[in-house]
C-alpha cells in the first residue's frame, strides 16, 4: 500500500515544510510592505497549489484506507480529522481571500480580514502533522504530554521553595525599607539600597527575582549583594537555595521528563517495531560481512576445512561475538556441526544466516520451554519403547531378551521360565555422579521434564 511506505510520508513532510516556509516569507512581504492591498499572484498560487497537493493526499488515504480512515478504532483518527479539518479551513481560506480581494476594490471589511488572518494561523499548525512522520520529534512530544502531570508537580514544589525563601528573605528587607522611610541610616550603602529596591521590592518581584536567578534571567550574584550586606545568614540562606534548586530539583524535572520518554517509547508499538527492524537490519549486515570474510575463494559457500582454518583468525571471533556467537578456534569444528543443518559438508549465506539466528545470544524462556518440550515428549517415548518391550516379553522372553538388551529387568522376570537360562548381568559403563542431573534419585530429571 502506497500511503504506508516510508517514501510517502516523506514527501507529505517536505510538502508541510515548503508550504511552511512560502507562508513565512509571504507574512516577512506583507509585514515590509504593510500598505500593499493585494497579494501578490505568485502568493495567491502557492496557496492555491498546496490545497490542492494536500487534498489530493486526503483522497489518497481516504481511497486506500476507506471506511478505516474515520473509524473510531484507528489510532491514527486524531491525526486524520486533523488533516480533514485543515483542508475544509483552507477552502474556506481561499473563499474569504476571495472575498477579501474584492471588497478591498469596494471598502474595506476588517472583519473579513480578520477572519481571514485567523483561518491563515490554523493553517499554520499543519506543521504539526510532521511530528507524526519523524521519530524522534513525535518521542519529545510525546514526552511532554505524558511528563505534564509531574511537571505541574514539580513546579508547584519549586514556587513552594520560592515563596518560602522570598518571605523569609522580604522580611528582613523590610526592616531596612521602615529605617531608610523614617530618615535612618540603614545597613546598606546607596547602591546597595538601589539593588534592593531593584530586585526585592515586594513578594511577587522576590519570587520572580529567584526564579529568574535558577533560570538564567539574571545573574544571581546582583540580587545577592544586597542579601549578603544585610547579613552573612542571609547569603548562605539565598546560595542554599540556588544550590538547591539548580542541582536538584532542576535534575529531577529533568530526570522524571526522561524516565517518561523512555515508557513511552518502550510503550510505543510503532517505535519498537521500527527499532527491531533496525536492529535486525544491522545484524544481518554484520553477518553478510563475517561470511564475506571467511569466504576466501569468494565460491558463496563455506567448506569445513575452510571454516575451521578461518576460525583461527582472531578478528574474525570477534566479529562472531559481536554478533552474539561465542567461539574459540578449538571449538571451530563442533561450530560448525552446528550450523550444518543438512550436513553436505557445505554452508551458503542462506544456510549460515539461518543457523546464526537460531544460536546467537543469550538462551531464551521460549529456548528453555522448547528443551522441555522436546524431554518430555523423549520420555513419552522412552515410556512407549518400554511398554512395547514389556509385551514382547510376555509373548517370548528369549526375543524380548535379545531385542531388549535388559538384562537385569529380564532376569527378575523370568525367574518362573524353566526354558530361559539367565544371563550373567554386564556391569555399565556409565556410572552418574553423585547429585548429578543423571542421578535421579533427587527427582531432578522429573521436575525438568514435567
Amino acid at each position: 500500500m502506497m500511503v504506508k511506505r516510508r517514501s510517502f510520508e516523506l514527501v507529505s513532510a517536505l510538502l508541510i515544510f515548503l508550504n511552511a516556509s512560502i507562508m513565512g516569507i509571504q507574512l516577512q512581504h506583507e509585514l515590509e510592505n504593510p500598505t500593499q492591498d493585494t497579494i501578490p499572484f505568485l502568493y495567491r498560487f502557492c496557496d492555491t497549489f498546496f490545497v490542492v497537493i494536500f487534498t489530493l493526499e486526503l483522497v489518497i488515504r481516504l481511497a486506500a484506507h476507506r471506511l478505516w480512515f474515520y473509524h473510531w478504532k484507528n489510532r491514527s483518527i486524531m491525526w486524520n480529522l486533523f488533516d480533514t479539518g485543515l483542508v475544509s479551513l483552507s477552502y474556506v481560506e481561499l473563499f474569504l481571500a476571495a472575498i477579501a480581494a474584492e471588497s478591498q476594490m469596494q471598502g474595506f471589511d476588517l472583519s473579513v480580514m480578520r477572519l481571514f488572518r485567523i483561518l491563515r494561523l490554523v493553517r499554520s499548525f499543519r506543521i504539526i502533522r510532521v511530528v507524526k512522520v519523524f521519530r524522534d520529534l513525535r518521542l519529545m512530544l510525546g514526552g511532554i504530554f505524558h511528563a505534564f502531570k509531574s511537571l505541574l508537580w514539580a513546579a508547584l514544589l519549586l514556587f513552594a521553595i520560592m515563596y518560602l525563601i522570598a518571605v523569609c528573605l522580604l522580611n528582613f528587607a523590610l526592616q531596612e525599607y521602615q529605617v531608610v522611610e523614617r530618615g535612618g541610616s540603614g545597613t546598606l550603602t546607596p547602591k546597595q539600597y538601589q539593588s534592593l529596591k531593584e530586585y526585592w521590592p515586594n513578594l511577587l518581584e522576590g519570587i520572580l527575582t529567584l526564579y529568574k536567578s535558577i533560570t538564567g534571567g539574571c545573574d544571581w550574584a546582583d540580587p545577592a549583594a544586597p542579601i549578603f550586606a544585610m547579613g552573612s545568614g542571609l547569603g548562605f540562606i539565598f546560595v542554599s537555595y540556588i544550590a538547591f534548586a539548580v542541582l536538584c530539583v532542576l535534575n529531577i524535572i529533568t530526570g522524571n521528563f526522561v524516565e517518561n520518554a523512555n515508557r513511552l517509547t518502550a510503550q510505543d508499538t510503532e517505535m519498537v517495531m521500527m527499532e527491531q527492524m533496525q536492529e535486525r537490519e544491522g545484524w544481518i549486515k554484520q553477518v553478510r560481512a563475517i561470511f564475506k570474510a571467511a569466504d576466501v575463494d569468494n565460491s558463496n559457500a563455506l567448506s569445513k576445512d575452510e571454516f575451521i582454518d578461518k576460525m583461527k583468525d582472531v578478528k574474525l571471533q570477534s566479529m562472531l561475538r559481536k554478533v552474539g556467537v561465542e567461539i574459540e578456534s578449538q571449538s571451530a569444528e563442533g561450530l560448525f556441526k552446528l550450523l550444518d543443518f543438512d550436513e553436505d559438508e557445505s554452508l551458503d549465506i542462506d544456510e549460515f544466516a539461518m543457523a546464526l539466528s537460531s544460536i546467537h545470544g543469550n538462551a531464551k524462556s521460549i529456548d528453555l520451554a522448547r528443551v522441555r518440550r522436546d524431554a518430555r515428549l523423549i520420555r513419552k517415548e522412552v515410556q512407549r519403547l518400554g511398554c512395547i518391550l514389556d509385551e514382547a516379553y510376555q509373548k517370548n522372553p528369549v526375543e524380548a531378551y535379545h531385542v531388549e538388551g535388559d538384562y537385569e529387568g529380564i532376569s527378575k522376570r523370568s525367574q518362573s521360565s524353566e526354558s530361559f537360562k539367565e544371563p550373567k548381568p554386564q556391569p555399565s559403563q556409565f556410572q552418574p555422579r553423585s547429585g548429578s542431573v543423571f542421578d535421579d534419585d533427587d527427582g531432578l530429571i522429573d521436575d525438568f521434564t514435567s
